[in-house]
C-alpha cells in the first residue's frame, strides 16, 4: 500500500548514515516496525538375477578427488538399490535399474527407499552429491548413510535440493563412528557442504538442506550410540540435526568444525576437557550450548536461553536474517567483534531484540521507493 512506502521514505531518510554501522541502541525504537515483513527396511541388495543382461550393463569412469564438474559425475538411485562404494569399486544402480560398479569422480544420489542405505567402505574416499534424496531405515542399527567405523578415507557431501534422513534406533543419519567411544586421530574427514564455492559466499535460501534425525541413542550427524566421531567440517547447506551433532550418547566429539551455513544442531556432544571443537566462518548455529568449542568467527544463537551472540568478522545473509526473525530473542552484536552484519531495510525485524551498543548496519537502499505523490506528502505540499 502506498502508506507504506510514505513510511519507507521517511525511514529512509532517518537512517541514511546507518550504513556506516551505527548503534542499534542510538536507532529509533520504533524501526523495526516500520519494515515490511517478509515471512511469509530390508538392507538386501537388488535382485541381479531377475535383470536382463541390457539391465546389467556398467559405467566406466576413473575415480578422481572432490571438486569434479557434474560431467564426470555418475548418478545413483537409491531406490534402486543399496549403495555401496569402495575403493577400486562400487555397487549401485541408475534411475533405470542398470548396475553401476565403475567408480567415479562424483556421485550423485537420488530417489526415496525405505528399504536401502549408502555405505563408504573402509579406507575409500567419496564425493557424493545428496540430490533430492529421501531415506527412512527404521530397523534398529540401520543407518541409511554410513561410513565404515574408524575409517581413514575421505568423504565430501554436497547438498542440493532437499534431502531427508532418518536412522533407526541406535544409529546416526549420517554415521562416521570411532570405536569404544573415542574418536580416532587417524579418521577420515567428513565435509558437509552447499556446493556453492564463489569467494565469499554466504548460505542463502538457495542453497541446499538436509534434515537429518538420528535414532535412540546416537546423533544425528556423527557416532552411533556409544561411539565417539572426529574430523566432521559442516561448511554449508541449511542443516537440522535432530540428535545433535557429535558423538553418540557414552561417546565424544573431536575436531568438528562449523564453518558455513544454517546450522539447527540442538547439542553438540563434543569432548569437554579442551578446546577441540572451533566455530570460525559466516555460520549461524543453533545450539543448547557449544560447550568448550573455541568461538572464532560466527554467529550462536542457544535456544535454551534465547540469546544468540556474534564472533569475529562475520557476516548474515538475507536466509540467517529470515531464522532470526522467526526465533525471536535478543542477539548481541558487540563492536569488538568488527562483524560487518547488515540487516534488510524491508525486513521487519521487531521480533527481535539487540543488546545496547550492539553493532549493526541497516541496508535502506532495499526500501521500497515512494511515488512523487507520496514524496509530495512527505514534504506537506499536499494532503494526505
Amino acid at each position: 500500500m502506498r502508506w507504506k512506502k510514505f513510511l519507507a521514505v521517511m525511514l529512509a531518510t532517518a537512517m541514511t548514515c546507518n550504513m556506516t554501522g551505527v548503534s542499534v541502541a542510538a536507532q529509533p525504537a520504533v524501526m523495526g516496525s516500520f519494515f515490511q515483513k517478509i515471512f511469509g527396511g530390508d538392507d538386501s541388495d537388488k535382485d541381479e538375477g531377475a535383470q536382463t543382461d541390457t539391465q546389467k550393463k556398467t559405467r566406466s569412469q576413473a575415480y578422481g578427488s572432490g571438486g569434479s564438474s557434474k560431467a564426470d559425475s555418475v548418478t545413483l538411485d537409491i531406490g534402486q538399490g543399496d549403495i555401496l562404494i569402495s575403493g577400486k569399486e562400487i555397487s549401485g544402480y541408475d534411475t533405470e535399474g542398470n548396475q553401476v560398479t565403475k567408480t567415479s569422480p562424483r556421485y550423485v544420489v537420488t530417489g526415496s527407499t525405505q528399504d536401502h542405505s549408502i555405505k563408504v567402505a573402509d579406507g575409500a574416499n567419496a564425493n557424493i552429491v545428496l540430490s533430492n534424496v529421501n531415506i527412512s531405515r527404521t530397523g534398529e542399527g540401520q543407518s541409511p548413510f554410513e561410513i565404515a567405523d574408524d575409517s581413514d578415507g575421505d568423504v565430501s557431501v554436497t547438498l542440493e535440493g532437499t534431502n531427508n534422513l532418518q536412522a533407526g534406533d541406535g544409529a546416526a543419519a549420517i554415521q562416521k563412528s570411532g570405536t569404544n567411544g573415542k574418536s580416532s586421530s587417524k579418521s577420515g574427514q567428513l565435509k558437509i557442504t552447499c556446493g556453492n564455492t564463489s569467494p565469499g559466499h554466504v548460505c542463502d535460501s538457495s542453497c541446499g538442506t538436509l534434515v537429518a534425525a538420528g535414532g535412540e541413542g546416537a546423533a544425528a550427524i556423527g557416532g552411533a550410540a556409544g561411539k565417539g566421531t572426529s574430523k566432521i567440517d559442516i561448511a554449508g547447506g541449511t542443516i537440522t540435526a535432530a540428535g545433535g551433532i557429535g558423538g553418540g550418547s557414552g561417546g565424544e566429539g573431536t575436531k568438528m568444525e562449523f564453518s558455513g551455513g544454517v546450522i539447527d544442531a540442538g547439542t553438540i556432544n563434543g569432548k569437554t576437557d579442551g578446546k577441540d571443537n572451533v566455530l570460525n566462518g559466516d555460520v549461524l548455529l543453533f545450539a543448547d550450548s557449544t560447550a568448550d568449542m573455541k568461538l572464532k568467527k560466527g554467529t550462536v544463537y542457544q535456544r535454551g536461553t534465547g540469546t544468540g551472540t556474534v564472533y569475529g568478522d562475520t557476516e548474515w545473509s538475507q536466509a540467517m536474517v529470515d531464522h532470526l526473525v522467526a526465533t525471536g530473542g535478543t542477539m548481541d552484536i558487540p563492536a569488538e567483534s568488527k562483524a560487518a552484519v547488515t540487516v534488510d531495510g524491508a525486513t521487519d525485524i521487531s521480533n527481535l531484540a539487540f543488546t545496547e551498543n550492539s553493532q549493526v548496519k541497516v541496508d535502506t537502499s532495499k526500501i521500497p521507493a515512494a511515488t512523487p505523490a507520496e514524496q509530495a506528502v512527505a514534504q506537506g505540499d499536499a494532503p494526505a
